[in-house]
């Protein structure tokens, strides 16, 4: 049963063939759950046992020849890098809390990061920042924009 529904639903292909094949083709596609794992592991090989810098890792990622880096979008693997970046430098230097902000709610709900890998990425560069604070940032980010129109005519207004 479960064959025939797959089948029904993506042409034949499984889901992880279908994501990837949005990924090839789209800049604006982001990475579904099950990139938590690949991403968590490609940073922590090459910035902690390869002992890369963030910009060698960028470069290395941008420079591939495909279009894709682990089967995510080259382009939005480097924003990836570059907002952990961010994070780790910002809060060595003591900067602004909206820099950090930003690059939370990208990771969380642009790149669909758990909030338990971004808290155990940030870990490996001694920054601690706890999985509520990246919950409570990523929801003030979320409750701060503005609701479709099509939603507040089916739901109202709140």
């Amino acid at each position: 049963m479960k064959q025939q529904v797959s089948i029904q639903m993506d042409s034949g292909l499984n889901a992880g063939q279908t994501v990837l094949t949005k990924f090839v083709d789209s800049v604006d596609v982001v990475p579904p759950m099950i990139y938590d794992k690949i991403i968590f592991q490609d940073v922590e090989d090459k910035l902690l046992v390869k002992r890369w810098t963030f910009d060698e890792y960028a470069h290395h990622v941008l420079t591939t020849l495909n279009s894709s880096y682990k089967g995510i979008n080259k382009y939005l693997y480097g924003k990836v890098i570059d907002a952990v970046k961010t994070i780790v430098y910002a809060k060595t230097q003591h900067m602004r809390h909206s820099k950090i902000d930003a690059a939370i709610v990208f990771l969380h709900q642009d790149i669909k990061l758990s909030p338990v890998t971004i808290h155990r990425i940030l870990l490996l560069f001694g920054v601690k920042i706890s999985v509520c604070k990246i919950l409570n940032v990523s929801q003030d980010a979320f409750m701060e924009k503005t609701i479709p129109t099509w939603l507040s005519t089916v739901m109202g207004e709140i």
